[in-house]
């Protein structure tokens, strides 16, 4: 299950530095579901859906913990107010210590919105109090595979790359988890992203509004989401350059908006250097990005 609440922020509505664009969210496509083992299950139940609102999860939460022998710390239940939970029977508050992260896990899914019923405000709880990297896209959740070693140094070594380059000049580069905003009911969480000046109002704390170069090191589990579903995310999001490293064939792919969508400024293997036509003058040997897992860089 998504393992939750590792945090210690509070929960007091959204999150201070977080603006939220006026627009209605454009139909788009749903990704796949969160793995089944959460144990939440697809859609509303039968009959609607008379869960809780994003407001009553703290306090629910809160007491679901104190039943069940888990710590949640500092989530709020508002001044004054002592935080219950319907349907906690005396069975379930003296279960066996084994049986009690089960309970809390059921009671969650519980209260927590079903797929395709996520709002921008419930995405960024999770995500604030979480430990797993999850996208959203118009109400449904995918959670995203934990790095490989491999994965990490190609990250690693190209970060080192970029934030040479910018950092002295006034830009900024961050790695993931940093949320992204694509739209309003998109979020997508970049391996890389980076802003050429660091004063673009764009760039803000708890989740950026948008990025002028994207970096994703395709995933071996499901490249598709990289190198298609991905290119049509960061194109959507308005982002004029994203890269696309893949290391099954040792390739960087460098994509340059164009309109509403990415045309191919070049695909890089050994032996060459990958350019940015952004950022004027600036390579990447490709060979020394696919050898930093082996040369430990």
């Amino acid at each position: 299950m998504l393992t939750i609440l590792r945090s210690k922020h509070t929960i007091a509505g959204t999150s201070p530095g977080r603006t939220q664009p006026a627009g209605g969210a454009r139909p788009g496509r749903g990704p796949p579901s969160l793995s089944p083992s959460t144990g939440c299950a697809d859609g509303p139940p039968p009959g609607g859906d008379s869960r809780p609102g994003l407001d009553r999860i703290g306090p629910l939460m809160r007491s679901a913990a104190r039943h069940t022998g888990h710590q949640i710390a500092n989530i709020d239940s508002g001044p004054g107010k002592r935080a219950t939970m319907k349907g906690m029977t005396t069975e379930s508050a003296t279960a066996a210590p084994a049986s009690r992260p089960r309970a809390l896990a059921s009671l969650l899914c519980d209260l927590l919105p079903p797929q395709g019923s996520w709002s921008d405000d419930a995405y960024l709880w999770l995500t604030d109090h979480g430990n797993r990297l999850v996208e959203l896209t118009d109400g449904h959740l995918q959670e995203l595979p934990m790095p490989t070693d491999t994965h990490q140094a190609v990250l690693a070594f190209l970060y080192d790359l970029f934030r040479a380059r910018l950092g002295p000049r006034g830009g900024v580069v961050r790695f993931s988890a940093l949320r992204l905003r694509i739209r309003e009911g998109k979020f997508r969480e970049p391996d890389l992203l980076m802003l050429r000046d660091r004063s673009d109002p764009r760039y803000q704390d708890s989740y950026w509004l948008g990025a002028d170069l994207v970096v994703e090191v395709v995933s071996p589990d499901a490249p598709d989401r990289d190198l298609v579903e991905k290119r049509a995310d960061y194109a959507e999001g308005g982002i004029p350059e994203y890269w696309i490293a893949d290391p099954r064939d040792e390739t960087i792919t460098v994509l340059a908006l164009e309109g509403e969508s990415y045309v191919e400024h070049g695909r890089f293997g050994r032996g060459e250097a990958a350019a940015s036509p952004l950022l004027a003058g600036f390579t990447a040997d490709v060979s020394a990005v696919f050898d930093a897992p082996e040369s430990g860089a």
